[in-house]
């Protein structure tokens, strides 16, 4: 049998991440290309639908070139891609305006107004979810209220993945995983409810519709081919929502595997066999990219996103050395963070700069450095920012487990994954073994297998994992750091719910500033 080649997009929220590897995960290049986020107002955040085909042209145009491989023996092409965001398109298939991205929290008033005509049990039992800004049913409605003459041109909602799909085919679709993250998807009957959506007055028909995100929806397009050095023959799968994509990348396909993916955000997701409700409806439950599956997860906190916050304000001199050198900037601020202690000396950071997830879904939560003293260094808030998020991982993972969830292995994953020290942390909070696969970019590698799977290279997503992921590394627990931690944890809660009836004045403050 001749050689096949495969390609997986990962469109993030920095950029787009494009893969190329042979049949059996083997891979031979890869590419990135950036593009904008824009934050018009306070906790508002919107990308250019343009800005997203630009960058995935030249990635795959880069791609190709990189590799020296010949475009015949591309097969296909797979997505993973930022969830939760919406462009609307008119009747052309042209976007009205900027994409409304995951991160984006102006609909505060939108969820409130959910809320009252849908009681929060109601939502959560249907869809798995629960009433947030970020989900895309409350961006609609916000879009709906305060940019009519935008709507009243809709011919459909897509996220971002569905329009690069639309882009590179032509043809309007989206995927179980990716549907799940709006709010209107039934996710035991695996359909738009048209109770939720006639309850909002969303119509089903502006929605795109769902398939399997291994199913082959398309070819693509020859003048986007020709641009590319793409052979018009290559086929395109549906594709799906980055988290889930990147589970499968991770090689998450058992019941009580964990993925915990350290891009921007940092989604967390737990298998499982059924879909499984938090009581608390802290976690969701959203449908897996395999359809024998379905995933139980912390949507994620800005934890990539806050370290970068975190080196573009305050790590000039680091981040110039490291353009001199060649070198990482995030290897020089680990390496900075790894001479504070564990614990940082009693510095907790509370990383909630876009809202939390945990301990409780608080769009109006605050980011928090506590206990400074004069005696804190540059290097403490750097590893308390590390220790946070991790806290963040804990909670989730002690709340699966509450739920009878078996767990006993988190796979790191994403560029957060590249450093030792925030490896270690997160074994030692969790008291968890942490592995890393040999492919840190398990979303654009997992995208590559759902190509492989729809082309027919494999039966299923199982039997393409078994064969393609491979470790890399395992770290074990340090029992005194985990002794440690455990005594910070329970600050780190008692904090949160200290200032949890604060933080909406502070919310309140820094909106009206703005206005």
């Amino acid at each position: 049998m001749s050689k096949s080649y495969f390609i997986g997009l990962d469109l993030g929220t920095t950029g787009v991440k494009a893969l190329l590897c042979d049949q059996k995960g083997n891979v031979v290049a890869t590419s990135f290309q950036p593009y904008n986020l824009y934050h018009p107002k306070p906790a508002w955040a919107e990308q250019d639908p343009q800005e997203w085909v630009c960058s995935t042209k030249n990635a795959l145009s880069d791609l190709l070139k990189i590799s020296k491989v010949n475009p015949s023996v591309v097969n296909g092409i797979g997505i993973g891609s930022q969830i939760d965001g919406v462009i609307l398109i008119d009747s052309e298939g042209k976007p009205l305006r900027r994409a409304i991205i995951w991160m984006d929290r102006r609909a505060i008033k939108q969820c409130n107004e959910i809320k009252m005509k849908i009681p929060d049990e109601l939502m959560y039992e249907v869809t798995g979810l629960c009433v947030d800004p970020s989900h895309v049913a409350a961006k609609i409605l916000w879009i709906k209220e305060n940019e009519w003459h935008i709507y009243s041109k809709t011919k459909r909602f897509l996220m971002p993945g569905d329009y690069i799909l639309y882009y590179l085919t032509g043809e309007v679709a989206t995927d179980y995983s990716n549907a799940s993250s709006t709010m209107l998807l039934d996710i035991r009957e695996k359909k738009w409810s048209k109770k939720i959506c006639d309850l909002l007055e969303i119509p089903v028909e502006m929605l795109p519709c769902i398939k399997p995100a291994f199913k082959i929806i398309g070819t693509i397009k020859k003048d986007v081919a020709k641009y590319c050095g793409l052979d018009p023959s290559t086929t395109i799968v549906v594709g799906g929502g980055d988290e889930e994509v990147g589970a499968i990348g991770a090689g998450v396909i058992n019941p009580g595997d964990v993925v915990d993916i350290t891009g921007t955000a940092e989604p967390i997701c737990i298998c499982v066999d059924k879909p499984v409700f938090d009581d608390k409806r802290v976690l969701e439950c959203h449908v897996s990219v395999d359809p024998e599956f379905w995933l139980l997860e912390n949507t994620g906190i800005v934890a990539g996103g806050l370290y970068r916050w975190f080196r573009d304000q305050f790590c000039q001199i680091e981040t110039e050395f490291a353009s001199k050198t060649n070198i990482d900037p995030y290897e020089i601020l680990n390496l900075e963070a790894s001479k504070a202690p564990p614990g940082s000396d009693g510095l907790i950071c509370l990383p909630f700069f876009s809202g939390s997830i945990t301990p409780e879904w608080d769009a109006q939560a605050r980011g928090v450095f506590f206990g400074l003293t004069l005696a804190h260094r540059k290097e403490h808030i750097a590893r308390a920012i590390l220790e946070g998020c991790a806290y963040v991982l804990r909670d989730t993972i002690e709340r699966g487990e509450k739920l009878g969830i078996k767990i006993e292995k988190i796979v790191a994953a994403g560029g957060g994954a590249k450093g030792k020290l925030w490896r270690q942390i997160k074994a030692d909070v969790t008291n968890k073994k942490i592995i890393k696969t040999m492919n840190e970019e398990v979303t654009a590698f997992g995208a590559a297998l759902l190509a492989e799977v729809g082309t027919g290279v494999y039966k299923n997503l199982s039997t393409a994992v078994k064969e393609t992921v491979k470790i890399y590394e395992e770290m074990q627990p340090i029992a005194t750091h985990y002794n440690l931690y455990n005594r910070l944890y329970k600050i780190y809660l008692k904090l949160y719910y200290t200032l949890k009836e604060v933080f909406p004045e502070i919310s309140i403050y820094q909106e009206q500033i703005e206005k």
